[in-house]
């Protein structure tokens, strides 16, 4: 089983675009991932 760990910071938070704030970038890449029909599981789910 193959699996991508992603990580991000809620420290860079200096707009409202993808590359100035991590919480957007977060939501936008959950939605990227949902699209291309990757799951998403927490990381205790793993464990």
């Amino acid at each position: 089983m193959k699996g991508i760990i992603l990580g991000y910071h809620s420290h860079n938070i200096f707009g409202v675009e993808y590359e100035n704030n991590d919480h957007v970038a977060f939501s936008k890449d959950l939605e990227l991932i949902s699209a291309a029909r990757g799951e998403i599981i927490s990381l205790m789910s793993l464990v």
